[in-house]
This record gives C-alpha cells, sequence and structure tokens, in this order.
C-alpha cells in the first residue's frame, strides 16, 4: 500500500509562518504593557462663584503641561472618564484663555492607582478654592435597582438632606463640598426631595429617572430663584461599563489588533488544512 505524501510547497510554507509572525509582531506592538495599569480620572467644576476655568493635567516626568479636559466650562460641569496611566500627575486650573505658562489659579498632585476610578473636582467658593480627589464605586447594582451618591456644590445650603419621595434617605447632614458613599435605591421614576439645612436656599423637589443597573452621581447645585436643583451624571452601567471620553489612550488600536490577529491566524490556519487535505485527497488510478 502507497501512502500519500504530505507536499506543501516550501514558499506557500514560508508565507503562511512569516504571516502569522507578522501579525503576531502587530500584536505585541499594538497592545503596550502599561495598558494593564490604567486608570479612570473625570475633571468637575462645582465652585458656584469661580469663572470658567481651563483644566490641565501632567503626568509626572514630563516637562510640558498637557490641557485634557475641561476647557471654558463653567458651575457644575463634570466631564466624562478618561483612560490614563496608573501613576503621579499634577493637575492646575487656570482661567479660561490664560497662557499655559501663567501661574495657576490652583493646582495640586494626585496619585492614581490601578484599575480606579476618580473624580477630581474644583470644589468651595472661589477664595478658599480647593482641588479634592474622590475615588468612585462603579461595582454595579442589582438590575431593578440604582446606586446614587450625592455631591453637594450648592453653597446657599451650608449642609443638607436629600431622600426620594418614598423615602430612601440619601444625604444626611451632607455639608457643602462634600460627597455622600453611594447607597442602593429601588430604580424608577421618582422625585428627590431636598432639604436645606441653614442658608438661603429654599426646600426643592426635582424629578429625576433612576434607570435599574446604574451608578449615578447626583449634583446639587445652586437653582433659580432661590432654590437647590439636581444634574444626575451617569458614572457606569452595567459591568463597570462607563462614559469615556475621546482622549486616544493607545489601547483602543491594541484591542482592534487582538481581534484582527486572531482572525487572521484562523483564516491562516484554515488555508493550510485546506492544502494539507488537497494534498492527502487520492488522485485518479492512486493505490492506497
Amino acid at each position: 500500500m502507497k501512502t500519500a505524501t504530505l507536499l506543501v510547497p516550501r514558499k506557500t510554507m514560508v508565507a503562511l509562518v512569516v504571516a502569522l509572525v507578522a501579525l503576531g509582531g502587530l500584536l505585541a506592538f499594538a497592545r503596550p504593557a502599561a495598558a494593564a495599569t490604567s486608570t479612570y480620572l473625570r475633571l468637575a467644576h462645582l465652585s458656584p462663584d469661580t469663572p470658567q476655568v481651563d483644566v490641565y493635567l501632567s503626568p509626572f516626568g514630563r516637562t510640558s503641561e498637557q490641557k485634557l479636559v475641561l476647557d471654558h466650562v463653567g458651575y457644575g460641569a463634570m466631564s466624562p472618564y478618561q483612560t490614563l496611566q496608573t501613576g503621579y500627575y499634577t493637575v492646575a486650573m487656570r482661567a479660561t484663555g490664560a497662557d499655559p505658562s501663567t501661574p495657576a489659579v490652583i493646582s495640586t498632585d494626585i496619585r492614581l492607582s490601578t484599575s480606579k476610578a476618580y473624580t477630581l473636582a474644583g470644589t468651595g467658593l472661589n477664595k478658599q478654592l480647593s482641588l479634592r480627589l474622590f475615588e468612585d464605586d462603579l461595582t454595579p447594582p442589582a438590575a431593578n435597582e440604582s446606586r446614587v451618591r450625592v455631591i453637594q456644590a450648592a453653597n446657599s445650603a451650608p449642609s443638607i438632606n436629600v431622600k426620594t419621595a418614598a423615602g430612601g434617605m440619601l444625604a444626611s447632614d451632607t455639608k457643602f463640598a462634600t460627597t455622600t458613599g453611594y447607597a442602593a435605591v429601588p430604580a424608577g421614576e421618582t422625585s428627590l426631595e431636598i432639604e436645606p439645612i441653614g442658608g438661603t436656599a429654599k426646600a426643592s423637589s426635582v424629578p429625576v429617572n433612576l434607570r435599574g443597573g446604574t451608578v449615578l452621581s447626583v449634583l446639587v447645585v445652586n437653582g433659580a430663584n432661590g432654590g437647590l436643583t439636581v444634574r444626575t451624571v451617569l458614572d457606569a452601567e452595567g459591568m463597570k461599563q462607563m462614559p469615556v471620553g475621546a482622549v486616544d489612550t493607545g489601547d483602543g488600536f491594541g484591542a482592534w489588533a487582538s481581534k484582527a490577529y486572531w482572525l487572521g491566524a484562523g483564516a491562516l490556519v484554515l488555508a493550510l488544512a485546506f492544502l494539507l487535505l488537497r494534498r492527502r485527497r487520492p488522485q485518479v488510478g492512486q493505490v492506497v
């Protein structure tokens, strides 16, 4: 009995091997090791009497600053999360349009840890303006719940209580320029009852939609006619799916390259298998 010889042209084999190696090199290049050490940061302007600002974020070890997120934005604004590398950063706020070489209105140094999410906010009144780093807990809630925290950014109320229409307490005697922890509340349409403690603000009731499976920050800010109002900001939805800004950190291309690599590798393996099977197929009159 004769055995069919598995013959694949040498040039074909070399081409297949070179293609696989090239795809592997693309994957290694496009997915830097630093991608495993990323963190998330967003910036907020929560100082009622501070004019619009530009915010600069500079990683330690670089000589020039890099404008990152907030540009010509005023009180009550919060940016999407940006993906950054873990480490130490210097943050500086300047008046809108100010030259980057001019002294900052305020600056601070922060440390961002791996796989964490943070909100860096300019808080307080302008004369005592400070930059505060809040760690955000993006643990997903049950599908029929929402996890909510309150950030008190209304100086017309030195302190506030906040509860849902059903009586769920979200903030109890929460001072201006501070934040609460997250609390799980039933999802759905409701209203937030805001009770000022001291100050000139009036009690307010604000309708909100607390969608199931979401993590939210509720910003309490000065409203019209001496009242208080809120802005709900999505922190995360589902399994830590957070709204992320457009700053390119390089990892998006790496994720694409990973898929391309495995698709390409699979196609090449199928091509090689086809060639081998074709070579093994008996020809007319062949003894097997």
